[in-house]
């Protein structure tokens, strides 16, 4: 019998247009982050982080681990007034719980078997120099395509790909871009390719307080952006980069497609 897998997509950062001056220059980026694993792997991997979430449910006050929540509850860096979601320092050896937490979390994601596919893009530069073209769009599309690539790769498994629900034009037009995707293909899947791909038939929202897998989306999204934008993320070299999808060959072209950080409209590509 093949094997099943799921697919949980996350953001870091936002698709809104960047305005120099405005937003924060770390607002330049925007990160789609899928991460797709065997059902029961995933299984393992969501008892594991139910695991940790118990060790440490006093300090997370029933939130959801998210990776802004982390960064946020660092006792090194509260600032006064500042309450975080989690609340580690809170305790009076609250950095050293915070420390083991985040070992913990890493530890996970290290021992987890699952890879990643992402597209990222530099949005000023995007809007610059390719005005009329919808980032957004563009940068799923682009998400798809080698999210299908990687449904080749393993043998056109059973793929279910789910989604964090935000409740805004953003999951419409996820949803819509998949759809088109799957009815009229792109540049590169192109009608004779598209029409041999057996792709499911939809994209699922869910909540991502109930999904350990947009989690673990969650947490790496944002230091495959903050790798893209700086070059130099502790988190990602040590843990996220090796769960990256190596680059696939074009059989037709001989040519690499990246499959984990790829860079859309962007002069970096």
């Amino acid at each position: 019998m093949s094997k099943k897998y799921q697919l949980y997509i996350d953001e870091s950062g936002t698709p809104d247009k960047y305005i120099s001056g405005v937003n924060e220059e770390h607002d330049k980026f925007f990160t789609l982050c899928g991460v797709i694993v065997e059902k029961q792997e995933y299984k393992k991997f969501k008892k594991s982080l139910q695991d940790i979430k118990n060790k440490y449910h006093i300090y997370l006050n029933n939130n959801e681990i998210k990776s802004n929540y982390i960064r946020c509850s660092n006792p090194k860096f509260i600032k006064k007034g500042d309450e975080p979601k989690y609340i580690f320092y809170r305790a009076e050896n609250g950095q050293k719980i915070y420390d083991d937490f985040c070992a913990d979390i890493r530890k996970l994601i290290k021992e987890t078997d699952f890879q990643i596919i992402s597209t990222t893009t530099n949005k000023e530069e995007a809007q610059n120099d390719y005005p009329h073209i919808n980032f957004h769009e563009t940068l799923l599309t682009d998400f798809w395509e080698r999210i299908s690539i990687c449904y080749v790769l393993k043998g056109k498994p059973k793929i279910k790909i789910l989604f964090d629900r935000t409740k805004s034009k953003q999951d419409l037009t996820l949803k819509n871009t998949y759809k088109t995707f799957r009815d009229v293909g792109s540049w590169y899947w192109n009608e004779q390719r598209i029409n041999n791909l057996e792709l499911d038939k939809d994209v699922y929202s869910c909540d991502s307080i109930k999904s350990a897998g947009i989690q673990l989306a969650d947490l790496c999204a944002y230091p495959i952006k903050k790798h893209m934008e700086l070059k130099n993320h502790r988190f990602y070299i040590d843990v996220i980069k090796e769960k990256i999808h190596i680059n696939a060959i074009d059989k037709k072209t001989g040519n690499k497609v990246n499959m984990g950080t790829k860079m859309t409209l962007s002069k970096y590509r």
